[in-house]
């Protein structure tokens, strides 16, 4: 216990108290009010007694003016008030405007409880009268088919599994082995035929957003609870980290182990593997160009960044080698400190047994930062290859053509820029990440990939596949 002299209290400006301002997603979940001001909509940022800050599109507003303030769930007014507008910044998700309320206060609890109330009645509205006309027969049909053949091997697994216990094995054992692999030769095929069937009946509803939600949910509560006893589904839906595709999750695939308690358990982590089998495909054309690149520079170091790095399995697997074709020098970027210490563990062995040939330094950035690449690169040499293999798809088409090119700049004359994205296409993991999993990213073409290196001075723009099909992989050479 300490005395009140040891009490610190604030320092500089912060010994001005200031009311705890609360994350508009801590704060309502999921499903935020709607702010408008005038006639304009924009989604709430962050809240307190006092104020509240929103982002998106712009305005014609300045700091001082004075506005009308409406926060809405559907048509159901949360709350009306007069605000000020004290300060709008420029960020890489859009404008955004700080305001401070000018008549009354904002009472969050009574906010968060009404806002609880509406969405409890909104979710038993929605469960006595399902939005049948939004999700479409076909698809329905479909999934009780996919469900239907889920079903049958989850009782011949029980059946097997309850077999092999009675007579003193377990699950690990290799009758157990043998059943899993009788099972996979089936049930894997069948599952692709249902995912690339599934893919083409919410292909009409792709961008209608009433029926995309209606069929995600129907997904979830009918085919998403089947596949939870497989991990690498239930990590990527459930998001532990609070985002979606996080180091573990790769991890899973690059292992690609028999992972679960039961049997019927280890057959929906195998479906699990097969949608994030591109993971493991796209870092095969990252290692080859590593060593390609590596080997066009044996006279010098060649210098090679990962941004958004993850658990770096492409560089440990390189590194792993007995012998590297020169020298080289790994700098790792990843906002997720677990991940950067999975990735220097194992690979400082491999530094030190290189005897020098090789080094690895690791960053830990935020998501803005990464955002910000002259920031991060401004300490670093020029770069031989710039690489990153999860990000893009998070970013529409003006964020990643600026993020494209601000990479480009950092790098060395014939150096070689690598982007990787989901690729738009009948065999997409669109179906099974958005519908099952709950995530979202933007899927491209090959010409829409290329479009976003157009305008690089004197590059040399090239767009392959991985051996997947499912991903795209965008070459932007510098010339020399």
């Amino acid at each position: 216990m300490r005395a009140y002299e040891e009490l610190p209290g604030a320092k500089g400006r912060r010994i001005f108290y200031r009311p705890e301002r609360i994350a508009a997603r801590e704060a309502f979940g999921a499903v935020l009010p709607t702010v408008e001001i005038g006639d304009r909509s924009h989604l709430l940022d962050d809240l307190s007694m006092s104020g509240l800050s929103v982002v998106g599109a712009n305005d014609s507003h300045a700091p001082g003016a004075h506005v009308l303030v409406r926060l809405r769930v559907g048509e159901a007014l949360l709350h009306e008030g007069a605000a000020r507008i004290r300060r709008i910044d420029r960020t890489p998700t859009g404008q955004r405007t700080a305001m401070q309320m000018d008549s009354g206060y904002l009472d969050v609890r009574h906010l968060v409880a009404k806002h609880q109330e509406l969405m409890l009645e909104r979710d038993l509205d929605r469960a006595v009268v399902p939005d049948d006309s939004l999700v479409p027969a076909d698809y329905r049909r479909h999934l009780s088919d996919v469900l239907f053949t889920f079903r049958e091997f989850r009782t011949i697994a029980d059946q097997t599994e309850a077999r092999i216990r009675a007579n003193g094995g377990d699950v690990e054992g290799p009758e157990a082995q043998r059943f899993l692999t009788r099972c996979e030769e089936r049930l894997v095929p069948a599952w692709q035929a249902f995912w690339t069937k599934a893919n083409s009946l919410v292909e009409p509803i792709r961008y209608d957003a009433d029926a995309l939600a209606a069929t995600k949910r129907y997904t979830e509560r009918v085919l998403t609870p089947e596949m939870m006893g497989g991990a690498i589904c239930r990590r990527s839906y459930e998001k532990p980290l609070g985002y979606p595709g996080d180091f573990q999750i790769m991890n899973q695939v690059y292992d690609w182990q028999r992972v679960g308690t039961t049997l019927y358990d280890k057959l929906q982590h195998r479906l699990g593997l097969e949608i994030a089998a591109c993971v493991a495909s796209r870092a095969e054309l990252v290692r080859d160009a590593m060593d390609e690149e590596i080997c066009r520079h044996p006279e010098r170091v060649t210098h090679i960044t990962s941004l958004g790095c993850g658990s770096a399995r492409e560089v440990i697997g390189y590194l792993d080698a007995a012998n590297i074709g020169g020298e080289a020098n790994f700098t790792l970027i990843d906002q997720d400190q677990g991940a950067l210490s999975y990735a220097y563990e194992r690979t400082y062995p491999a530094v030190i047994r290189h005897g020098g040939q090789v080094n690895v330094q690791c960053l830990n950035a935020s998501f803005i930062q990464l955002l910000r690449t002259g920031e991060l690169f401004g300490k670093l040499p020029t770069q031989d290859m710039i690489y990153s293999v999860g990000l893009l798809d998070y970013f529409q088409a003006r964020r990643a053509r600026s993020f494209i090119s601000a990479l480009y700049d950092q790098l060395s004359p014939g150096g070689l820029l690598m982007i990787a994205n989901m690729k738009d296409v009948d065999i997409s993991c669109f179906w099974p990440m958005e519908f099952i999993c709950d995530w979202t990213v933007v899927y491209r073409t090959a010409d829409e990939m290329r479009a976003l290196a157009t305008g690089l001075d004197g590059a040399e723009i090239e767009v392959r596949d991985d051996s997947s099909a499912r991903v795209c992989m965008l070459y932007v050479r510098k010339p020399r």
